[in-house]
């Protein structure tokens, strides 16, 4: 069975007014984003009794992507994940549209959920589309709880599952539960949204890698020469470095960010387990975005940009970046990678920014 917690709290994906939101990633690689949610509030949803699978349905026939279609990632908005489990990472393709009872099972691969936050399945085979609907989600396991939204239309988001036991995942029609969150039977859940599910697309003719931004497709710092260029300075936060070509590639720059100086004793504590840690021990930076009227940009960003700290290299292997946001703010930790002498993350809003290492 699942169930509601009750809980709500922001969103850190971008949210759209329509269906389907077709967002270039950037002009040359051609990949878009496939969204169907709506509104900034969320509630919490846990899955408990048995794995369950929780897909969101994409009319792909609206947007620019072209037949075959590639599948090459696939995001989920996690509240908590489930230590020490696994899950699965899914796509059918499905002629008809409607129910995907009678999709077809086009990828599948097993991933490992550790941290809050937005979650990004990278495929390590390119995952090829056919058919017109495509319908992306995750097998997930007990306790594992995610976010939806409370605005969209919860026919987008099926559930499936068995109850006391798993189902072969090849076919969905070997689910004993298969159908929409809106409260209709078999599932009798209404959401009252969409599952915070996302994927990001290109079509099969459009080369995978022709961006030129500092970030690989796995979206961490390839190469020093490529970080040099395209990392920069906010001008009053001298040990905070974003990625230049987030701003003038992804962005077209239409937003531009500003940042100021926070003495660490004036940061919200750090999560349980965890030390923050600030340049020379005492500071860490509060960045704000802005769109390209000059408003603050108060909500989550339609596309993370890449933020760069340098901690001292005894600790920087261990180094987690953070953000800190809400009333009253508290920390999200990210993805974190270490390049050089930079331990990098894409910053998905404004707030706080600082780094934590563990206890």
């Amino acid at each position: 069975m699942q169930r509601k917690t009750p809980k709500i709290v922001f969103a850190l994906v971008v949210l759209s007014l329509m269906v389907v939101l077709a967002v270039p990633l950037n002009a040359q690689a051609g990949q878009i984003r496939l969204d169907n949610n709506r509104g900034l509030d969320n509630d919490v949803w846990r899955i408990e009794g048995e794995r369950t699978v929780v897909l969101n349905g994409f009319d792909l026939t609206p947007t620019s992507l072209q037949l075959p279609t590639i599948i090459e990632s696939v995001t989920l908005q996690v509240e908590s994940p489930v230590p020490n489990s696994v899950a699965d990472v899914v796509v059918y393709q499905d002629a008809n549209g409607g129910s995907p009872a009678d999709a077809e099972l086009v990828g599948l691969q097993q991933v490992s959920i550790t941290q809050r936050g937005v979650f990004v399945a990278q495929f390590q085979e390119p995952v090829i589309v056919t058919a017109p609907v495509v319908w992306v989600g995750f097998n997930l396991p007990v306790g594992l709880e995610f976010l939806a939204d409370t605005q969209g239309s919860s026919v987008l988001t099926y559930w499936a599952w068995s109850p006391g036991t798993t189902f072969n995942l090849l076919s969905l029609s070997n689910a004993t539960i298969l159908g929409p969150s809106d409260g209709s039977e078999p599932v009798n859940l209404d959401i009252g949204g969409v599952a915070r599910i996302t994927a990001f697309a290109r079509s099969a003719n459009v080369p995978a890698d022709t961006n030129p931004s500092l970030l690989s497709s796995e979206g961490f710092v390839e190469d020093a020469d490529r970080a040099a260029a395209f990392l920069s300075n906010y001008n009053s936060c001298s040990g905070l470095f974003f990625d230049n070509g987030d701003i003038n590639i992804t962005y077209q720059s239409a937003i531009g960010g500003s940042c100021t100086e926070v003495e660490i004793w004036r940061a919200p504590v750090a999560p349980a387990g965890f030390n923050l840690r600030g340049r020379d021990g005492f500071t860490i930076y509060d960045v704000t975005f802005f769109d390209d009227e000059g408003d603050v940009i108060s909500g989550p960003l339609l596309l993370p940009v890449t933020h760069c700290l340098a901690p001292p290299e005894g600790i920087r292997d261990q180094a987690v970046i953070g953000v800190a946001y809400g009333t009253p703010r508290r920390w999200d930790l990210l993805e974190t990678q270490v390049f050089g002498n930079l331990a990098c993350a894409e910053i998905p809003r404004g707030g706080n920014i600082g780094y934590l290492t563990p206890n």
